[in-house]
């Protein structure tokens, strides 16, 4: 398993604790000393007050300085590779932080005119509802139809009108128009399936874009694009030529992008390299042969999978060590008639995030629903001002910048 170069977001509060991973069988913890005397810089910095993630990481390459930056007094977490566990107090301490109040949800809102809209995660699992905020996304036309392409460091990269990919942070206004992926000016191709993530090798966020369309009668045509940030600029390469997967957005981890896919009955996970460009798969749990349904999700940094188990169980399955196949756990297991009521309001629900103690929030067509594996409840919280939106993802405020 390669050692990806570590990146650094700027810490404005040092975390206090943090507990170590399931996967270590402990729950070691590790304790930060107090922070020494910032310098001037630092505190220009902290006066935005912006929190980050809890997992800051040492240095980060930003690919339009193209050098690497160093930032002193970091708390040096390192790099996870199961969903972490965490103990009463610790939990408390995380539900406290600022790095916690830090997360949003958002999503694309289809009626009444499009657009995106945002809700704090916090409020929305810790009360019977919360209420929804207009984004800031500088577009010119706010009924344009806009798809979330992926969330990483903060930075959320977005497809409009299924031709054009930006790039925007929502915690900074930072905002970049990528250029045209459809340089050849294909007028029937469309974007259908998308990715975002962080290239660790050559330290540059990458967007994969495959777009479709009809040419001719019975004649269907794929074009697939990699866009690199330092480059700013799209290459082809020659991916899916034996069929697209299932899912259009797909799920960022250890550098790859990975999605769905039916191949006859059975489903399988496929990847994308964004360092090599290539193509693998990710062995999915033992069992997985056979129709069922199941979507894939990140569930803290783990790539999941979601699954139909014969109408009788939805099963949640969290791979804690990437690359190991044998590595799957299941982490919970949801009643039929537990969720059945659910699963009425709209299409097959999909992962979105999971707490420290192992509650999962789940994305149910135009609905969220929090499961408690504590007490085998569910809980759907009202959002409102929210009304029906297309998908979901989170992403963690940042000062993360790509220039302009």
């Amino acid at each position: 398993m390669k050692n990806h170069p570590s990146r650094v977001l700027v810490p404005l509060e040092q975390p206090k604790t943090f507990v170590g991973n399931k996967d270590t069988g402990s729950a070691a913890t590790t304790s930060f000393p107090s922070s020494p005397k910032r310098r001037p810089r630092a505190r220009k910095i902290a006066k935005y007050e912006l929190p980050l993630p809890c997992s800051i990481l040492s240095s980060i390459c930003f690919p339009s300085l193209k050098t690497k930056i160093e930032v002193q007094n970091c708390a040096v977490i390192p790099p996870k590779s199961a969903t972490p566990v965490y103990e009463d107090k610790a939990k408390a301490e995380f539900e406290d932080s600022p790095n916690f109040t830090g997360q949003k949800i958002i999503a694309t809102i289809l009626l009444p005119s499009g657009g995106l809209k945002q809700v704090d995660l916090r409020t929305l699992l810790n009360g019977p509802h919360a209420n929804a905020t207009e984004s800031r996304f500088p577009m010119k036309n706010p009924g344009n139809s806009v798809r979330i392409v992926g969330c990483c460091d903060g930075l959320v990269c977005l497809a409009v009108d299924g031709k054009q990919f930006s790039l925007w942070n929502p915690c900074t206004g930072n905002y970049k128009k990528l250029p045209e992926v459809d340089d050849d000016n294909m007028n029937f191709l469309f974007i259908s399936k998308y990715g975002f993530g962080f290239d660790y090798g050559s330290c540059d966020y990458k967007v994969l874009g495959i777009m479709t369309g009809f040419s001719g009668p019975n004649r269907y045509q794929i074009m697939a694009k990699v866009y690199s940030l330092k480059a700013d600029s799209w290459k082809k390469v020659e991916i899916f030529n034996d069929g697209l997967p299932t899912d259009d957005a797909a799920k960022f981890v250890g550098g790859k992008l990975h999605w769905g896919k039916k191949v006859g009955l059975n489903w399988e996970i496929v990847s994308f390299d964004l360092a090599t460009e290539t193509l693998g798969k990710v062995e999915p749990p033992l069992g997985f042969e056979g129709f069922f349904s199941a979507s894939l999700g990140i569930l803290g940094g783990c790539l999941c999978v979601l699954r139909d188990f014969r109408e009788r169980n939805l099963d949640v399955w969290v791979l804690q060590h990437y690359g190991v196949g044998d590595s799957w756990v299941k982490m919970a297991s949801i009643h039929y008639d537990i969720i059945r009521c659910v699963l009425r309001k709209g299409p097959y629900p999909e992962p979105l995030w999971m707490g420290p103690t192992g509650e999962v929030l789940l994305v149910c067509g135009s609905s969220f629903v929090i499961w408690d594996p504590s007490g085998g409840r569910l809980r759907c919280p009202e959002t409102m001002k929210f009304g029906a939106f297309v998908e979901a993802d989170v992403y963690t405020e940042s000062l993360v910048s790509f220039g302009h």
